[in-house]
């Protein structure tokens, strides 16, 4: 698993604009909260890295707000209804 730190620069409606070092293929990748507990807590997905000369250097991901929560959720619940049907397990 791949994993850099960098720091969330502005927000603009549900996008989070980021400085987290990216490479090619790493989008839907989770964009994580470090929590003063010492957890973590997804709280974007991203979705594109900037292109140099394209204005802004900073790469993007999608809030994950309670539409994109409740689509993951409904996802993970399906698949896991599959998987029993299948006799599949993680």
């Amino acid at each position: 698993m791949c994993t850099a730190g960098g720091i969330i620069k502005k927000i603009e409606s549900f996008l989070l604009k980021h400085n987290v070092g990216t490479d090619e293929g790493e989008s839907g990748g989770s964009v994580w909260l470090a929590e003063e507990n010492g957890t973590y807590c997804s709280i974007g997905i991203h979705t594109q890295g900037y292109n140099p000369g394209e204005g802004e250097d900073l790469n993007t991901a999608v809030q994950i707000s309670r539409f994109p929560f409740n689509n993951i959720k409904w996802w993970v619940e399906n698949t896991k209804d599959e998987e029993a049907k299948d006799g599949k397990s993680n």
